[in-house]
């Protein structure tokens, strides 16, 4: 049993030839995750019920405050975009129309639609 850690994979990508834009696409999905006032959306001024135990933090990006629990974060927040409100077409707390754009989980083709992993995987190469 054996295996490459990331530092060998790029060591042995060099040696090759193979370049890399070193961009990346990291997409946090949490269904059953924490919630998203308690991380992104603090509520410093709601009633103690609603806003939860955690404390929220300055950023590098003036009047952008986010969890204590991400210091490093907070950090290089000028390099994420956090979205902190989303409405979807069918009423639901489902992901589907977020990732893919489309209205209904109708008409998939046979084996169902490419995840995103895949999707980007294509676009943006493996």
């Amino acid at each position: 049993m054996g295996g490459l850690a990331l530092p060998q994979i790029l060591q042995a990508e060099e040696k090759q030839g193979i370049k890399r834009s070193h961009k990346a696409i990291i997409n946090i999905f949490l269904p059953g995750g924490p919630p998203h006032q308690d991380m992104w959306d603090m509520k410093p001024n709601a009633p103690k019920e609603i806003r939860g135990e955690l404390k929220e933090i300055p950023t590098n990006i003036p009047g952008t405050r986010i969890c204590e629990l991400f210091p490093r974060m907070a950090k290089m927040m000028d390099k994420f975009t956090v979205i902190r409100s989303m409405v979807g077409a069918e009423g639901g707390h489902d992901a589907w129309q977020c990732q893919t754009g489309r209205g209904s989980k109708g008409n998939q083709p046979p084996g169902g639609w490419p995840s995103m992993g895949a999707v980007l995987s294509k676009l943006h190469g493996a």
